[in-house]
């Protein structure tokens, strides 16, 4: 009786100390939660808490020869080197890992910092501490913690500084609580298998994989940590520390026993079983052996996991890229390259991946039966379906072979051209099939909308729409194609016609819609609602684990406040977003690049200082987007563009117009004529060749700017008519004053009528309106336009470019007819303004004006 009670101690004495390791990132009362959250009995729970009243003794017991009273698990004043540290974030056996940041840097972002506690140091512990910080050196991998430096503080405690995994969970836990397939936790595991496979390659073995030393984080970004027992493969260890449950038989017998690849092979596969046996809480010797045979796991799976658990390391996978190769094989329910299989296996695997046809075969094999004459209708219904799909494979084929040299005679073909292609190929030849003809338009729609040919993919996107109006993918597709057209009332009409009840069951679709509803609520000024359509699909990012959505969803908040001219509050939104990119993904990635290109935008719409750290911002990121792109693609075209705005804005014009041919011959190369990139460029250009003193070539390249943008978007379209807005300004700095009057007059009367007259495009019309009567000497009529604009746009924002604009106007109106009140209080009002104290050349008007006004009164 006495043995079996000590037994069972022992028992919930291992199964609280399990607990205790698996969530060991979490506070006291939070594991406590869990563990009766998980009906684990009240003897275990009290096991539970007296293992953690240990650990919180050991923790207050430290001492680094500075105050180290614990209080909520934050250090107060504990310091290594320069160094502070505030917070406990793990401990295990031999070392603490605590979240700390640079004493003496303003900017910076928290790293973790591994130690170990001064009472528990010992030599073999301190050489163990130097492996690791020498292992980790060698590692350069995206899954892999990252480590920045380590060395001995000057108390004689070993340390390194490693990148802080932020929101870090153990692999088990975040698959649990994700509730994520089996497809997908392969994925992951998949993901371990290529980082371990890496490690080893460069002849390092980890000899401790378990659940806490492979975290998730919070966007389900795998990192693994804690090399702290790895050592060089091709040295003999000194030293042997692992952890029983994941450990394999010849660890567990021999702790002399030398380690090899196929160590970690055995941890791996025991973590990934236990991912896929939540239920089990039996980690006693052999658990894993009960469990495979317990789980309801498919053969071929239970095949692969056996394999890298075999009781002799010879046994086992040689190396992980056999073991990716199986599991890769499994997701597609292909026979398996280290497994012989049978006919029988591989016939159940062909029906399992090919449902259909594995079912026409058994129909073929019953109508043969009934008789030949069925047989021979069925090959002919074969022979029609053959040849309804060879039609759409060579409306595909025929645009890729474009791409020969003896068709393409030696010109470059874009992914656009090769798309355009296609296009005529399926106008020529029509599908007749609904269902075909559906998925073709919608594919070929999907990729003319991401090469940005936004015209046609409107058109085959509607002629999916007209085959299947309830497909919410390609409506979807069709809204946003529309905004990418500027074409708002459309899409407003498409987004109209869904509801988002329809996509609860679609997240990403559902993302997509609130993004696509912020858009539309940007275009009409409302703000608030905006604001709120990009925080709900934020949240919807964040649910779905998507960093890159995220990304995206942080520019559309950016762009917003900058429409808002809250540039600051977008500058920083998109600094802090380039931040975890970068971590995400280092410097070349799309999401990365794109982000940078937002926040280059932004800056150009702040000060001097800002415009300046654009340059030089664009001075790195051209060329990565030459390497990632092309050095004729349309981006670069684009940061070409800004890179000559910015030098213009600083006065240095010589370099902004030789920036902005370079721009213009990278968009008509890439986009032609008839784009609206292209068009921006001749406009930019325009104003670059006015300041020069060239206001003819001005002239006429505000005018080629004006024609690309009819050509792309239409006579009418609000984009034309801004576009033709600039030219009338171009106009009036011509002195062209009857022209540009008829010019602005025309565009407010179609602007207001479409967007109302307190839109800013309304509002900028009718300042160049003003500001043409004014040089037709007709002052009362510029009275009225520019105070109707300029009450209009301090509606919106009392210290933006357009109350400016509009303010000088009506003060110049006001000052020509000697209303000299209401021009004196104008004038003192808009010189508190900051855009006009930064203007040298508007605030020596306005102060002449006063200085005349009091002269005369």
């Amino acid at each position: 009786m006495t043995y079996m009670k000590a037994s069972q101690q022992q028992i919930e004495q291992e199964q609280a100390q399990r607990f205790v390791d698996r969530f060991f990132h979490l506070h006291r009362e939070d594991i406590i939660t869990r563990a009766r959250q998980s009906n684990v009995s009240e003897s275990v729970i009290e096991h539970i808490k007296t293992l953690l009243d240990s650990r919180s003794r050991q923790r207050t017991q430290a001492n680094v020869g500075q105050q180290t009273v614990l209080k909520n698990e934050v250090f107060e004043s504990f310091t290594i080197e320069s160094y502070q540290i505030t917070e406990l974030i793990a401990e295990g056996g031999m070392s603490a890992v605590y979240r700390a940041h640079k004493i003496d840097s303003q900017a910076q972002k928290d790293v973790a910092i591994k130690l170990i506690p001064p009472h528990l140091l010992t030599s073999k512990l301190r050489r163990l501490f130097v492996d690791e910080l020498e292992t980790l050196s060698y590692l350069h991998h995206p899954h892999i913690v990252d480590l920045h430096h380590g060395g001995v503080s000057d108390q004689g405690i070993p340390y390194f500084v490693m990148e802080l995994v932020h929101e870090a969970r153990p692999i088990t836990e975040y698959i649990e609580d994700n509730g994520l397939s089996q497809q997908a936790t392969i994925d992951l595991f998949i993901t371990l298998a290529k980082t371990l496979d890496y490690a080893h390659k460069n002849h390092i073995i980890h000899r401790d994989l378990k659940p806490n030393n492979i975290l998730v984080d919070g966007f389900g970004h795998l990192k693994v940590v804690d090399f702290g027992i790895a050592a060089i493969a091709r040295h003999t260890a000194e030293t042997q520390a692992y952890t029983q449950a994941y450990s394999p038989p010849e660890q567990i017998q021999n702790s002399d026993s030398p380690v090899s690849f196929a160590t970690d092979i055995y941890g791996y596969c025991s973590v990934l079983l236990e991912c896929l046996c939540p239920d089990n809480k039996d980690f006693k010797p052999g658990w894993q052996k009960r469990c495979l045979r317990q789980a309801d796991l498919d053969g071929d799976l239970k095949k692969i996991i056996n394999k890298g658990l075999q009781f002799l390391p010879q046994d086992r996978y040689r190396e992980f890229d056999q073991l990716v190769t199986d599991l890769a094989l499994w997701q597609q329910q292909l026979p398996l390259a280290s497994f012989d299989s049978s006919l029988w296996d591989n016939t159940k695997k062909f029906f399992r991946r090919q449902p259909f046809a594995g079912s026409l075969l058994v129909v073929t094999f019953v109508i043969l039966s009934a008789g030949l004459a069925f047989s021979f209708w069925q090959l002919d219904r074969l022979k029609t379906q053959t040849a309804k799909t060879e039609q759409v494979r060579n409306l595909f084929f025929n645009a890729i072979e474009q791409t020969d040299p003896d068709i393409r005679q030696g010109r470059s073909i874009t992914v656009k051209e090769m798309l355009q292609q296609a296009l005529r190929n399926a106008r020529e030849n029509p599908i007749k099939d609904p269902v075909l003809a559906f998925e073709f338009n919608h594919l070929l729609g999907a990729a003319l909308l991401k090469a940005d040919d936004y015209s046609n993919a409107i058109k085959q996107l509607t002629l999916a729409q007209q085959i299947n109006t309830d497909d919410l993918t390609n409506n979807l597709a069709l809204a946003e194609a529309h905004i990418k057209q500027h074409n708002y009332a459309q899409a407003e009409q498409q987004l109209q016609a869904i509801n988002p009840a329809q996509l609860s069951g679609h997240p990403i679709a559902l993302f997509s819609y609130h993004e696509l509803t912020g858009n539309l609520a940007d275009y009409h000024g409302d703000f608030a609602q905006a604001q709120k359509q990009y925080q709900i699909a934020r949240q919807q990012a964040e649910q779905l684990k998507q960093p890159l959505l995220m990304a995206r969803i942080i520019k559309e908040q950016a762009n917003s406040l900058n429409l808002q001219d809250r540039n600051q509050e977008a500058l920083t939104q998109l600094t802090e977003a380039i931040n975890d990119a970068r971590d995400l993904w280092g410097d070349n990635h799309s999401a990365t690049l794109g982000l940078r290109m937002a926040r280059v935008e932004t800056l150009q719409s702040l000060s001097a200082e800002d415009i300046a750290e654009s340059i030089a911002e664009l001075d790195d990121l051209i060329p990565r987007l030459k390497q990632f792109y092309d050095s004729n693609h349309p981006l670069v075209a684009k940061m070409k563009l800004f890179q000559s705005s910015a030098n213009q804005a600083l006065g240095h014009l010589a370099e902004a117009e030789q920036q902005g041919r370079q721009a213009l011959e990278i968009a008509q190369s890439s986009l032609g004529e008839e784009h609206a990139l292209t068009g921006r460029v001749y406009m930019a250009m325009a104003r670059i060749l006015l300041a020069q003193g060239k206001p003819d070539q001005a002239l006429d390249f505000s005018r080629s700017g004006v024609d690309s943008y009819r050509r792309f978007y239409g006579e009418n379209h609000s984009e034309t008519l801004q576009q033709k807005t600039s030219l009338a300004a171009i106009l009036l700095q011509q002195q062209h004053f009857e022209e540009a009057r008829q010019m602005a007059a025309d565009i407010y009367h179609q602007q207001a009528k479409t967007l109302g007259d307190q839109h800013r495009a309304s509002q900028y019309a009718q300042m160049v309106l003003a500001r043409a009567y004014i040089g037709l000497g007709d002052f009362h009529q510029a009275q009225q336009q520019a105070n109707n604009c300029y009450q209009n746009a301090r509606k919106v924002n009392k210290t933006n470019m357009l109350v400016v604009g509009c303010g000088l106007a009506l003060e110049l109106s006001l000052y020509e007819q000697q209303q000299w009140p209401r021009a004196k209080q104008l004038a003192t009002e808009l010189l508190k303004n900051p855009i006009v104290t930064n203007h040298p050349v508007y605030a020596k008007q306005l102060e002449q004006h006063l200085q005349t006004i009091n002269e005369s009164e």
